[in-house]
């Protein structure tokens, strides 16, 4: 699969309707999607280019919120744009979501488009003229973290400089430059990807590394009453054949912050801890390039570290003492076809969340998929992997986990579709799944294997989306129209509150030609789709917003 930016596949007409089911009170979920712990993937925002360089923490109450890049998607000359709902953030910007009661909330921290007059957006965002130049290839990273009282603090690189921004529920959104660039960035590179901790006092520390006199430097922010006070962790000497600064991790562990970054001038992953002299340096691992690294804290307030060696594995670290114990987690397999290796690298990023029985759950970028993968181990030696579902082109993934360890949270951004997604690793009885829908009151809907076999042939055709479809698909997987005629599909999305669709393709699947297709609908409402008449054949038709479960043939004969 490659993994360079496609336009998107989804028809987004009716997405005006979906955010303002984001905005009402929804009912109570009730979908049967079996028993058992199980991995369900969720796309969380979808219009534009969107989810580049996610963020993932979750809340006191447990509550996800998302930090990610949007970006005007880019069209073909003729094509037209994705129409974007007045209540909805505008990128350029630093979105901001969050996961409530089953509904995800779509925000920003701030935009580089002036807010509609009389638009109410989540978590009101800020416009802000020098973000309206951002682009995928000249920004570098978000990173969020939250609070105890709830608040959402986050850390950005754009072309412009290092940004922080906060944004709640209850409160606006702002946010302050934290760094300025003496001229706007066209590529990014010269300052890495942020990241950013809670300390003392609900304060904010970020830490990044910057490229500075040929060589480079690891700095961390920390925001004090008269402002940012900006301290120099590490400096690394000069290195005609380094890369650009590396993805740094900072968290919070006994009264003290602990900064995980790449030393490329040694090939070394190396730890820096904040003491009454100053920034202590040890090494992590040598020989190990310390690529995307993450790190978290555990109950007795020791750090662990998720990293890429660049010698084919994912490794955690486990602080002890004062030294680090380095296990594997997982060969990290090389780019397969015709990737481009730079574009590899930016995916390249780990994530890491320990719960409080102390077991580790790590998220990488695996070339080879390419996607996204995710393991726990409560020892660090033995790691089993989760079968994680539609995760293939995922990159650049983050996890959260609850701290009883009932649900993890994966967060990645969809390469193919350019849309942001996160998956729960959870008991089905305990989870939520955002835009919920009444569990259906109609006999259960016959699998693929168990349907009855089609009817004759015939020009006007009904199929259903019933209730709870996202997980159960169409009432049927096989129709049957006559060959040579004029077809007329009724599309009825009985599902309530809930966008499906029906779009047929002249071929296997959604990269094939479409023929035809409903528009997007809301349950409950229905459409009739004319069909050109079809050559005797199979062809392919699918709900372009529940691609994996919503599909079947329609046979023309």
């Amino acid at each position: 699969m490659r993994l360079a930016v496609t336009t998107k596949l989804l028809t987004l007409v009716a997405a005006t309707a979906l955010l303002a089911g984001a905005c009402s009170q929804p009912p109570e979920p009730e979908i049967d999607l079996g028993t058992g712990r199980r991995f369900v993937p969720q796309v969380v925002d979808f219009i534009d280019d969107v989810g580049r360089f996610p963020s993932l923490s979750l809340g006191s109450e447990g509550i996800p919120f998302m930090s990610y890049w949007a970006f005007p998607e880019i069209v073909e000359e003729g094509e037209i744009p994705p129409t974007r709902p007045i209540q909805a953030p505008m990128p350029p910007g630093v979105f901001l979501a969050s996961e409530v009661e089953g509904v995800f909330h779509r925000g920003a921290f701030a935009q580089g488009v002036p807010i509609a007059s009389g638009a109410t957006i989540p978590f009101a965002p800020v416009y802000e003229k020098a973000l309206a130049s951002a682009l995928p290839e000249n920004v570098n990273g978000s990173a969020v973290a939250l609070d105890a009282g709830g608040t959402a603090h986050s850390a950005w690189v754009a072309n412009t400089g290092l940004w922080y921004g906060t944004a709640s529920e209850s409160a606006a959104a702002s946010f302050e430059q934290v760094v300025k660039f003496p001229r706007k960035l066209p590529v990014a590179g010269p300052v890495g990807w942020p990241a950013i901790a809670i300390g003392e006092d609900s304060s904010p520390w970020i830490a990044w590394a910057e490229a500075s006199g040929g060589g480079q430097r690891v700095q961390v922010a920390s925001q004090r009453d008269e402002g940012w006070t900006v301290e120099t962790v590490a400096t690394i000497g000069r290195c005609a054949a380094c890369a650009e600064p590396e993805r740094v991790a900072i968290e919070w562990s006994d009264d003290s912050p602990v900064v995980a970054f790449a030393d490329p001038t040694d090939d070394a992953l190396m730890a820096a801890t904040r003491g009454e002299q100053g920034w202590e340096v040890a090494t992590i691992e040598s020989g190990a390039i310390g690529r995307g690294v993450s790190l978290a804290i555990d109950g007795s307030g020791s750090p662990r570290a998720t990293y890429y060696t660049g010698l084919g594995a994912v490794h955690e670290a486990r602080a002890s003492g004062d030294s680090w114990e380095v296990n594997e987690v997982a060969a990290a397999s090389e780019p397969t076809g015709d990737l481009d290796p730079q574009q590899v690298d930016a995916y390249r990023t780990t994530g890491v969340a320990i719960d409080d029985e102390g077991t580790s759950w790590v998220t990488w970028f695996d070339a080879s998929i390419p996607g996204v993968k995710l393991a726990s181990s409560a020892d660090g030696s033995s790691w089993e992997q989760v079968e994680t579902a539609d995760t293939d082109g995922g990159a650049m993934p983050d996890v959260a986990v609850a701290p009883d360890g009932s649900a993890v949270y994966m967060v990645w951004f969809d390469t193919g579709n350019q849309n942001l997604v996160l998956g729960t690793y959870a008991d089905h009885e305990e989870l939520v799944l955002a835009n919920p829908s009444p569990q259906a009151t109609n006999p259960p809907i016959a699998q693929p294997d168990d349907e009855e076999p089609a009817g004759p042939a015939e020009t006007e055709l009904t199929i259903v989306a019933q209730p709870g479809a996202s997980a159960n698909g169409f009432d049927t997987s096989t129709l049957v129209g006559s060959a040579g005629e004029d077809l007329t599909v009724t599309f009825d999305n009985q599902d309530p509150g809930v966008i499906h669709n029906w779009k047929v393709y002249d071929g296997p699947d959604i990269q094939s030609p479409e023929l035809g297709g409903s528009s997007d609908l809301t349950g409950p409402d229905s459409e009739d789709v004319p069909v050109d008449p079809l050559d005797p054949a199979d062809y392919f038709y699918v709900c372009t917003y529940h691609p994996t479960t919503m599909t079947g043939t329609l046979t023309a004969e």
